[in-house]
């Protein structure tokens, strides 16, 4: 038995996995570390860094990782650099030939975001957080996911995103996307890949011949591809918040990962 770590997407709250974790209640200890409080510019290397202190925090073994979208950026740089018990890649972002900001740009970059702790308090003052951000989860979800989540789990997301920092993180995640994709490619120049098993699943919706899904179901072999125990599913019946959709899908691949 292993300990599991799920590690969202861009901004997206813990409470979206809640029927993941519930379902995996018995097998250890599943802690989600969710990124919804980011006030200053995030880098890789600090997500690294705030990952094994949870694990470490936590006094846990090498665990499965779980990660979404975003997340799985930082999950392949972690297990590059620490050991787990396997990788479950939920629809992850690929960008293999992603370029990082020159030294200019990313000083501009982290000044505008020097001040990201007033803005988001500003946008609470002003009560903006509180009338966009529902709006924006609501709408967004509209477009990645195609079951809405129970009530419970509704409440609890809309709370998270009426905050001003939430919007400021998702903010801050989207810009750094690039730097986080470079970041991870020179890792995997200059480190191995895990030798632990990983499945990368690729949500395809309803239509996996359509356009997008096959150019994703390609992105995601070549992802599979780098590790020597990857495999790849495609999934269907669900999009991109495929723990959403079909959470019994990544249910039953931790499970497998854990029994194994």
């Amino acid at each position: 038995m292993s300990d599991v770590v799920i590690l969202t997407g861009l901004a997206d709250s813990r409470w979206t996995w809640r029927p993941v974790e519930t379902a995996l209640a018995d097998a250890g200890t599943v802690l989600i570390a969710d990124r919804t409080r980011h006030q200053t510019f995030p880098t890789l290397a600090d997500e690294i860094v705030r990952v094994r202190d949870l694990v470490v925090g936590h006094r846990l073994g090498p665990p499965v990782v779980v990660a979404h979208s975003f997340g799985a950026l930082i999950a392949e740089a972690y297990a590059r650099r620490y050991p787990v018990a396997g990788l479950v890649l939920v629809d992850p972002s690929w960008d293999p030939d992603a370029t990082g900001r020159g030294a200019i740009e990313a000083g501009l970059v982290r000044a505008a975001f020097h001040g990201a702790g007033a803005l988001g308090k500003a946008l609470d003052v002003t009560g903006l957080a509180r009338h966009l951000g529902p709006a924006l989860w609501s709408l967004s979800l509209r477009a990645v996911a195609l079951r809405r989540p129970g009530a419970g789990v509704v409440a609890a997301t809309r709370s998270v995103y009426r905050r001003g920092e939430t919007l400021v993180a998702a903010a801050a995640e989207e810009l750094a996307f690039r730097d986080f994709a470079a970041a991870l490619a020179k890792s995997r120049a200059t480190s191995h890949a895990p030798e632990v098993p990983v499945v990368v699943l690729t949500a395809v919706g309803t239509d996996p011949k359509s356009r997008d899904s096959r150019h994703w179901i390609a992105a995601h072999r070549r992802l599979a591809a780098l590790f020597p125990n990857g495999r790849h599913e495609v999934v269907r019946g669900a999009k991109h918040m495929m723990h959403i959709d079909r959470p019994e899908v990544i249910v039953r691949e931790v499970n497998r990962l854990l029994a194994g």
